[in-house]
């Protein structure tokens, strides 16, 4: 199995093929990020945006 990945790594087709795979990796994980960001506006409220006033309660 290493032989076949390393003759496959070394070819020309396939050091263009790891290339792309990488690229097309990364511009999907961009895109889901930026989705993930956009869909949760701003009406979305986190468990931590609200700590001061947690503390102001447990200490009074």
């Amino acid at each position: 199995m290493q032989n076949v990945f390393e003759r496959f790594t070394n070819q020309k087709d396939g050091n263009a093929l790891v290339d792309w795979a990488v690229l097309f990796t990364g511009l999907a994980l961009m895109v889901t990020s930026i989705a993930l960001t956009l869909s949760h506006g701003p009406d979305t409220v986190s468990s931590e945006a609200d700590v001061p006033a947690i503390v102001d309660r447990m200490a009074g």
